[in-house]
């Protein structure tokens, strides 16, 4: 953050590997964390609020890493895999519905 004299970090956690974030509930932040494979919750002060480590059928992520948005309010997620040669091929794309941003915590 710039406070017009220096930058400091808004936030960052070891073993995070953030490789993205989108606006989310208006003052939140959602960041991917690549290598810890969670999307990270920040509220507008930089505290973590939660972590999300698995989907809806208690799947875990695997290399959650980019965003978007619908114009309904939902966040798609794109979660790339394992990073490695030799692995499989499984990236999967996640949806977060609106409803589900404003029940869940």
């Amino acid at each position: 953050m710039w406070d017009g004299k220096e930058a400091r970090p808004y936030w960052s956690r070891e073993h995070c590997g953030a490789s993205g974030l989108i606006t989310y509930r208006r003052n939140h932040i959602l960041v991917a964390c690549y290598d810890a494979n969670e999307i990270v919750e920040l509220d507008e002060t930089g505290k973590q609020v939660r972590a999300i480590d698995k989907d809806s059928a208690g799947k875990p992520f695997i290399g959650p890493n980019d965003f978007t948005a619908d114009a309904a309010g939902g966040i798609y997620v794109t979660a790339s895999g394992v990073y490695d040669l030799k692995a499989p091929i499984s990236g999967t794309v996640l949806y977060l519905p609106r409803a589900e941003a404003r029940s869940s915590k």
